[in-house]
């Protein structure tokens, strides 16, 4: 046993004993292999990692992990969590913040309602409680991990965003909301804003904070029939050795933010991987290659034909280009006899944007996506759909590393010129490279925070040493408001 062995306890010897909250929905694939690949990297660094995977949709069976050494714990719903309008909604759905919310306003009356299922389940929580956990890893999309670790006792915890911080949260945090500059969770407006601008940004802010202590007070509720006690999930979640966010900070909208938070985007990207002999025939056949991809959730097969026929246009346009688009029903789309354009259910999307024949992207600006995109140094077109998407697909105009279209107004025109753009201005190529190489070069790693913060929050667990003061604050002395209304009363009485 080395030195270090001897002088630090058995945790940072030998590893700890993770528990990873990571439950299994349909509609939220890109969350789910996020955990899983949290859970692989943790586990191949020596770590004991166990995914408690509680199932709510019955058609799917993706645990997101690829690691053999990961133990997956799972749990089949009293209740089916399909959302079978949800597909098909977030294609007509407008922009507005109010469309969004509303979505996650159902899904978290699902989610509470399966909370509750799970914490009345004595046998589980008995069974993980006496695992004896060093550590727990949950993300608040579905916050029910957290009432779990209060369950089982479950002390040291790290608290995962994988949509990136967004407004409400930074205000949990204690983390000064910079409305003026910041855009929204939602987006909608770049930091150089105008009045009407700052004026939507700071509406958006209210809406996501106000329905986020909506939800907070409802899980509330739901936790109290379960268990009679009193817990808001989302303080829990705050108090969390780390918080761990899906960003990369050379890619995203600088903003205030706290020692506490780490940023992880990008720590699972592995480029280099060889592809296939299909997919390697497929790109050694073509001159230029264009990836189109519109996310899991999202189904071409149910894009509006509008659209579908703006997106035949470009491609019908741009003959020297060959397009690889990710489709969920590859077999029953009529290409109507073009022979630049192949259809697969999946691709190996990291691989091909990192391939030397790709010079462009279109996507629909998930988070995931956003990151693998900056890494890879390719210029974007993004077509956000739903929800963060809005936001994230203005981080290629605020960086000129791509455009950004709206779904509501596209036209086949639309396509065709934002192409022409992409691939003639040579701008973007040079601002999407300049980022890849910096994003590639900084001092440390995504995948080493995860790997040391970790490591650290196992070891020292319950600690404040990185809160700010200020999220225990009201609004009025957080922002000194009563110290500057005596200033100005003083001052009134000597003008």
């Amino acid at each position: 046993m080395s030195n270090g062995c001897v002088t630090r306890n058995s945790v940072f010897c030998y590893g700890a004993k993770i528990l990873i909250y990571n439950p299994e929905y349909a509609f939220a694939r890109s969350h789910r292999y996020f955990l899983g690949e949290l859970s692989d990297i943790l586990a191949d660094a020596g770590h004991t990692v166990v995914m408690y995977q509680p199932h709510f949709d019955a058609d799917t069976n993706v645990t997101g992990s690829k690691n053999s050494k990961v133990q997956i714990l799972t749990r089949a719903s009293e209740l089916d969590l399909k959302l079978p309008d949800f597909v098909e909604q977030i294609w007509t759905a407008g922009e507005s913040i109010y469309e969004s919310e509303k979505v996650m306003n159902e899904l978290h009356e699902m989610f509470g309602k399966n909370c509750k299922n799970q914490l009345k389940d004595t046998t589980l929580m008995e069974k993980l409680k006496n695992e004896k956990f060093d550590l727990g890893i949950a993300e608040l999309f579905d916050p029910c991990g957290f009432a779990v670790f209060e369950k089982i006792n479950l002390k040291k915890y790290i608290t995962v965003f994988t949509m990136g911080l967004y407004d409400s949260i930074s205000n949990l945090l204690g983390i000064p909301q910079a409305t003026s500059y910041v855009p929204t969770g939602y987006g909608g407006v770049l930091p150089k804003a105008t009045f009407y601008g700052r004026f939507q940004n700071a509406i958006g802010t209210f809406i996501t904070w106000s329905t986020d202590i909506y939800r907070d007070i409802k899980f509330s509720h739901v936790i109290h029939e379960a268990e009679n006690q009193h817990l808001s999930v989302y303080e829990k979640a705050m108090n969390a050795s780390f918080i761990f966010s899906n960003a990369e900070e050379h890619l995203d909208f600088p903003r205030p933010t706290s020692y506490k938070v780490v940023n992880i985007g990008g720590f699972n990207l592995n480029e280099g991987q060889p592809l296939d002999e299909k997919f390697y025939n497929m790109i050694n056949s073509a001159s230029k290659i264009v990836f189109v991809s519109f996310g899991s959730v999202t189904h071409c097969s149910l894009m509006p034909q509008s659209l579908k026929e703006s997106l035949f246009e470009m491609f019908q346009t741009f003959p020297q280009y060959t397009f690889l688009w990710r489709h969920n029903k590859p077999e029953a789309e009529n290409l109507h006899g073009l022979k630049n354009v192949y259809l697969e259910e999946w691709f190996p999307q990291q691989q091909i944007l990192a391939h030397p024949k790709t010079v462009a992207v279109i996507t629909h600006a998930g988070l995931n996506s956003v990151i693998e995109i900056g890494y890879a140094g390719v210029p974007a077109i993004a077509l956000p759909i739903f929800c963060d998407q809005f936001k994230n697909s203005l981080l290629f105009e605020y960086r000129g590393t791509g455009i950004a279209l709206n779904k509501m107004n596209v036209t086949k025109t639309t396509f065709v010129d934002a192409f022409h753009k992409i691939v003639n201005k040579k701008s973007y190529k040079i601002n999407a490279q300049n980022l890849s190489k910096m994003i590639k070069s900084k001092p440390m790693s995504a995948k080493d925070r995860v790997l040391k913060y970790t490591q650290f929050a196992a070891e020292f667990g319950e600690m404040d040493n990185l809160d700010l003061y200020g999220r225990h604050l009201n609004t009025i002395h957080f922002y000194n408001i009563d110290v500057y209304l005596f200033i100005f009363g003083k001052h009134k009485q000597f003008v």
